[in-house]
């Protein structure tokens, strides 16, 4: 049986390829790094985008970057923590990752994203 050649991380939503160390085991392997597995997964950022998005009007198309709250829109990795678990939720189907008005590749965007809810 051969065994699947690419993931999605837990961590950051990106995806990852079988390595040669994980050959016989990359079935067990979640994380795409070592700092990934060392972080948890965004949970609560992921209910909080959900969330938002749920009590807006059905179709609405938000700046993720307003989903954070006033003093978390500057700071970086919080920033980060909403941008992979808008990753994750998109991987998943819940909501679909835009920018400028257009769908794009939950896992290649670059810059400021708009979510919705898929």
């Amino acid at each position: 049986m051969k065994e699947e050649s690419e993931k999605i991380c837990q961590s950051c939503g990106r995806p990852f390829s079988n390595r040669k160390k994980w050959e016989g085991r990359f079935h067990e392997i979640k994380y795409c790094s070592k700092t990934c597995s060392s972080r948890r997964v965004p949970k609560k950022s992921m209910a909080m985008i959900i969330s938002h998005l749920e009590s807006l009007k059905n179709g609405t198309i938000v700046e993720l970057k307003e989903i954070l709250n006033h003093e978390d829109q500057d700071n970086t990795k919080k920033l980060e923590e909403a941008r992979c678990a808008s990753r994750l939720l998109a991987s998943e189907g819940k909501i679909i990752v835009m920018q400028n008005n257009k769908k794009v590749s939950s896992h290649s965007f670059k810059g400021p994203i708009q979510v919705k809810l898929s």
